[in-house]
């Protein structure tokens, strides 16, 4: 989410990693999307969900300091953040993304990292169907750990509200 907007700037950089420390988070920059990485979409996923209550007063601050002369993207997640629909959905997405595509992350570094043998390959994608197929049929969301990441964004989202 907020790895799309431009840490080109060195100060830009430094503003983001002091409100990171200001929340308690590690002062680190937010990874970017990279094709030719299996899973760089899942650490950039991650990244957002773990800074997720720095990102809204980091864009604010941003706003604020550029005044009328904020890029457009940083506008962009200015009124994103303010809408909290938006902002609710944006957040839980990226729980249940961070919770339920661990396996998937797992599973595609394993072979990655490796020349994976075809019983294997065969016997860790049989695995990930069970798991995303009783995923999608479970009504008992907490047989997945799906209801405490709901309770979760729900109580972020009220400190943040």
């Amino acid at each position: 989410m907020l790895s799309c907007f431009c840490f080109n700037f060195t100060a830009r950089k430094i503003r983001f990693k002091a409100v990171c420390l200001r929340f308690g988070l590690s002062p680190s920059l937010l990874p970017k999307y990279n094709a030719t990485r299996w899973n760089s979409w899942y650490e950039s996923v991650v990244a957002n969900y773990e800074k997720l209550g720095a990102i809204p007063t980091f864009i604010s601050e941003e706003c604020a300091l550029h005044h009328q002369d904020a890029p457009h993207n940083l506008l962009e997640l200015k009124e994103m953040t303010a809408d909290q629909s938006t902002w609710f959905t944006v957040s839980l997405a990226l729980a249940f993304t961070t919770t339920c595509m661990k396996r998937l992350s797992i599973t595609l570094d394993s072979f990655q990292a490796r020349k994976p043998q075809s019983h294997l390959v065969k016997g860790r994608l049989n695995g990930l169907i069970t798991y995303y197929t009783m995923l999608s049929k479970s009504v008992d969301t907490a047989e997945f750990g799906i209801q405490p990441v709901i309770q979760g964004m729900h109580k972020t989202f009220c400190l943040l509200t």
